[in-house]
């Protein structure tokens, strides 16, 4: 059943007035992006809303109508401002996901009309496909930026750029074409006796360690990882759908490296890695990502990503290392829509806009 409605009307640019209606749903309606778009990606799966439910986030999933059509899907969850008390934001993570060629401006119309009155300070939009042109709304009914400033984004919003490699080569070609220095790795990780272990049922024989490698990468590499019950959240869900396995690397017995991958459509993704800091130079975490990718050709995905990197249109100084490392398999890079942000609260919006500059480049 729907829980409620709102409608939004424009007029488009040859004169024919289009309505848009926004279907906010309960669990029992069949929630099918890939319909519409079958590259969507899997922050918009029943997996990670599910994953979110299972670690307290407040949920949302709608639906928007042209007439009788479904035009898009998204899934969406609360960001809670603390220094404003709880008030906050929702974000759409590459959602909502649209029929390729609709114009996305006049979903974000729709969209602002069925979130305006509920009391929230914005919704964040993150478009799948990338958008191509966006609808010009009067200024007075509809704030929208374009590009959402850098300085206003933080670690929960999803890359802008991933690393594509295509599977449809054969497993020779895949080496061909990779980086001689990462085929020299994986070849010397065989040699040093490093071995895999690919899992796709009793995940939480794994979790320990997974956890362990991951709060060790993250002192090592200068990130913060997430909890362990966020961790725990997604390994029971895994558990449940298996829509995912893990590739566990072994060296003299001891688990020195595990890459995580979430599979949704076509698309096998690599979402979580991590390694020891000892015995680091057997190369372990190259042969774990090659042997992941093997594994989603087996399974019949037609590309592997490798999640964010760096690139010239958004770049992020961190990921310079990481960056290379996953362009050196082969492959190409995608881009995805600059973030959106439609506001309801300008100047709540304004308030959370100047905490985050002065923490970007204040340091406050």
């Amino acid at each position: 059943m729907y829980m409620n409605v709102a409608t939004h009307n424009q007029s488009g640019d040859l004169g024919s007035a289009t309505r848009y209606v926004v279907e906010f749903l309960t669990d029992d309606v069949v929630f099918d992006p890939l319909s519409l778009y079958p590259a969507a990606l899997f922050t918009q799966s029943d997996l990670y809303f599910r994953w979110q439910l299972a670690v307290g986030k407040k949920t949302l999933r709608f639906l928007v109508r042209d007439g009788s059509s479904v035009v898009a899907y998204a899934q969406c969850f609360f960001v809670p401002l603390r220094f404003l008390g709880g008030r906050g934001y929702w974000y759409s993570p590459y959602g909502p996901v649209c029929v390729p060629g609709i114009d996305q401006g006049c979903v974000s119309g729709a969209v602002r009309s069925a979130f305006a009155d509920r009391g929230d300070i914005f919704f964040r939009c993150d478009f799948s496909p990338a958008y191509t042109k966006v609808c010009h709304f009067p200024s007075s009914r509809f704030a929208v930026f374009s590009t959402t400033p850098q300085f206003l984004l933080d670690g929960s919003v999803q890359p802008r750029s991933e690393w594509i490699l295509p599977l449809d080569p054969s497993e020779p070609d895949l080496l061909t074409a990779m980086h001689p220095k990462t085929r020299y790795a994986i070849q010397y990780a065989q040699r040093k006796g490093v071995s895999v272990q690919i899992v796709s049922d009793g995940f939480n024989q794994y979790f320990e360690p997974f956890c362990t490698l991951m709060h060790e990468t993250s002192r090592r590499d200068g990130f913060v990882s997430h909890s362990d019950t966020y961790y725990k959240a997604l390994f029971s869900e895994l558990e449940r759908n298996k829509q995912g396995f893990l590739v566990v690397g072994l060296y003299s017995g001891i688990v020195v490296s595990i890459a995580l991958i979430i599979g949704y459509s076509q698309t096998a993704t690599y979402v979580f890695g991590a390694s020891s800091n000892t015995h680091r130079n057997v190369s372990a975490s190259a042969f774990v990502q090659w042997q992941a990718v093997l594994e989603a050709k087996r399974r019949g995905f037609s590309q592997y990503s490798f999640g964010g990197v760096s690139s010239e249109q958004f770049p992020v100084k961190t990921w310079t290392g990481i960056t290379m490392f996953k362009q050196r398999f082969g492959g190409h890079e995608q881009n995805y829509s600059p973030i959106a942000d439609i506001v309801f609260e300008p100047a709540w919006y304004l308030l959370y806009a100047l905490r985050r500059w002065a923490k970007r480049y204040l340091h406050i």
